[in-house]
């Protein structure tokens, strides 16, 4: 079962870092389900200041990243959103396209330790509720351990094969 092999993953540390509130939420939730520690955002977010301010020379990824080894984290979970009108007009009338991308980084050392992605095939409404979904499945497919005789199906999930 994928639950018994998530639950068996190791414990640590995460920052959730990225650009949409429902992508933070539903991160912070599945973390936690997870057993694992998920710093104060608010917290992180003035921590990433101070060193954009004394390091201006680095991307925000490398910020954030410094960031997570002064607050002690073990991982950095990135998420971007993309959400844009489906027909090209501005107010969306015709439904909006959501993509999410998501990785995990290891802080120490800068090593992507999962990353997955999801999408909606046709236009939706309802972005923030889209992206709660979204975030679950790219996390839910990254995670999908096919090292271990699992496969990934669109329609079913993670499962045995």
């Amino acid at each position: 079962d994928i639950g018994d092999y998530l639950t068996k993953e190791q414990k640590h540390t995460v920052i959730i870092w990225a650009n949409h509130p429902a992508a933070v939420e539903t991160m912070t939730q599945l973390e936690q389900q997870g057993g694992r520690t998920v710093l104060d955002p608010a917290l992180i977010v003035e921590l990433v200041n101070e060193q954009r301010a004394k390091f201006s020379d680095l991307t925000e990824e490398e910020v954030v990243l410094r960031a997570g080894r002064l607050s002690h984290a073990d991982s950095v979970i990135f998420a971007k959103v993309a959400i844009v009108p489906a027909s090209g007009a501005a107010d969306g009338s015709d439904g909006y396209r959501c993509h999410v991308g998501i990785r995990a980084v290891n802080v120490a050392i800068g090593e992507v330790r999962w990353t997955g992605t999801a999408w909606y095939p046709r236009p939706i409404q309802d972005t923030d509720e889209a992206i709660r979904v979204l975030t679950a499945t790219a996390v839910a497919r990254a995670r999908c351990p096919i090292e271990r005789g699992f496969t990934w199906y669109d329609n079913k999930g993670c499962v045995v094969k």
